[in-house]
């Protein structure tokens, strides 16, 4: 069986990484696995280092100031180091063209990077070794295919390094120990395209931010794109990889609306459509330069708010209601109000008389400004009656402009007050919120004892914002 290797060149620095292509030889056609990879992404680890930050404010930290360092240590040449099984090497024979176009062929004697079976066996020996550091050495860690980050108290972080280097190397693993990839333990550190914060530690916070240059990169990135005036599927991909690395989740979602959109644009193949581009490339810079990292309390609230919004349409009369519940504290609001008609307005321009849809996703909308300071930080769980509302809001897109337009905009509050939120739908039978949304709250009130039924906050320049927004995105396709 023959191999065929292709190069590809990665980030900033150019890298080339050699790839042999087990799916074009239909090899990983021939495999397949009863297991399930358990990688501990970027999640896993800022868990884990707020789990020691928990420890550390809880008084768990027998020895030293509480203080904590961290750093990633990298295997080298990871795949390299793990050895094709002699009955196998008649399936690794690797194929590609010289310098002078003349075919060259060889037998690989480690993995091969591109073929599944390697990921598998690779990953069964990577957990291995976390299990050692773990267990043998004391060093909570975790891992990621091949990197390893690393928490130590910062009086022990020495010894940490010098431990975890001396069991890799007993066992015959080469990593390393210098340059970019072999940095010492430091109270802030790049992990998985992140750069983690201990510094406040001890204060029970973690800070969780985009490394060095990454977020300058992506907005030079769509600045070319934005110039060239076009954008392939390839591209979209580049750029949806990149941006997901900008917003693991508890580094926020105030580009998960970006990514889905990047990739809508890049299968469309915009060819001929540069103002539609140029606005969406405008937008995506906007977001990413009002960006910070993002900090993490060990003691923030853990009980959510429980949100149910609505909205009808009915004899040209658009009106929402939403039922709010604070488990923390018990506080409770009913609101019930009409939609404003410089919306309507200029919903019914754009779309026409079925405006249901718009009306539902504006209620999200209004309630996540009308209650943005209490959410801040808070885990939201929303119930909405509608199909194409927490639809929207879930995937971060819409093929109607407004809609989109009120999807940018509830995203937009992840900036500026991130919340960990989770979308769901309820039918109208079980929503608290229906009646308020029909100027009948008596029931939610009586049930839940609640004397006021407020109305809703529309703030000029939200109404302003929302109805801009989808005139400029009309004009642009």
């Amino acid at each position: 069986m023959v191999i065929r290797r292709f190069v590809l060149v990665q980030g900033a620095e150019l890298k080339l990484r050699p790839i042999d292509d087990c799916l074009e030889a239909q090899l990983n056609r021939g495999f397949t696995s009863t297991s399930y990879l358990k990688l501990q992404d970027i999640d896993y680890v800022v868990g884990l280092s707020l789990k020691i930050a928990e420890a550390v404010v809880s008084g768990k930290q027998k020895h030293g100031t509480g203080n904590w360092h961290g750093k990633c240590l990298d295997l080298s040449k990871a795949y390299k180091q793990l050895a094709v099984h002699p009955s196998h090497r008649h399936l690794a024979v690797i194929f590609y063209h010289d310098k002078d176009h003349q075919p060259r062929f060889y037998v690989a004697n480690a993995l091969m990077f591109g073929s599944t079976a390697a990921v598998y066996a690779f990953n069964r020996v990577s957990r291995s070794l976390w299990y050692l550091l773990n267990k043998m050495l004391l060093i909570p860690c975790s891992f990621f295919y091949d990197d390893y980050p690393m928490f130590s108290p910062t009086e022990l972080a020495e010894d940490a390094d010098n431990s975890a280097s001396e069991l890799l190397d007993i066992l015959g693993w080469r990593h390393a120990r210098t340059g970019p990839k072999g940095q010492p333990f430091a109270d802030s550190f790049n992990v998985l395209g992140c750069n983690l914060d201990l510094s406040k530690v001890a204060e029970g916070e973690v800070v969780a931010g985009n490394k060095l240059g990454r977020v300058e990169r992506l907005m030079e990135h769509f600045a070319r794109i934005k110039a060239a005036g076009r954008l392939n599927l390839h591209e979209a991909q580049v750029l949806h990889g990149l941006l997901r690395y900008a917003c693991g989740f508890f580094a926020g979602r105030f580009l998960h609306q970006v990514c889905a959109e990047v990739m809508n644009l890049g299968m469309a193949g915009l060819y001929g459509q540069a103002s539609k581009l140029a606005d969406f490339c405008d937008y995506a810079t906007g977001v990413l330069g009002g960006c910070v990292p993002r900090k993490l309390k060990v003691f923030s609230e853990r009980r959510p708010v429980l949100i149910f919004t609505d909205g009808a349409w009915e004899n040209g009369c658009a009106s929402i209601g939403a039922v709010i519940i604070d488990v923390a504290t018990g506080a409770k609001w009913v609101l019930s109000d009409r939609v404003p008609e410089a919306l309507i307005s200029a919903w019914s321009g754009q779309v026409g008389e079925q405006l249901i849809c718009q009306v539902e996703l504006y209620a999200m909308v209004a309630v996540r400004w009308m209650f943005r300071d209490l959410l801040k930080g808070r885990r939201t769980l929303w119930w909405v009656d509608n199909e194409a509302a927490p639809f929207s809001t879930i995937k971060g897109l819409s093929p109607s402009v407004t809609m989109r337009v009120l999807v940018r905009e509830f995203y937009s509050f992840e900036l500026s007050h991130p919340t960990f939120s989770w979308i769901e739908r309820v039918s109208s039978f079980s929503n608290p919120a229906d009646g308020p949304s029909r100027f009948a709250p008596e029931e939610i009130q009586s049930l839940l004892n609640v004397d006021i039924c407020h109305p809703f906050q529309h703030a000029p320049e939200l109404i302003a914002k929302l109805c801009n927004n989808s005139l400029v995105l009309r004009k642009g396709g």
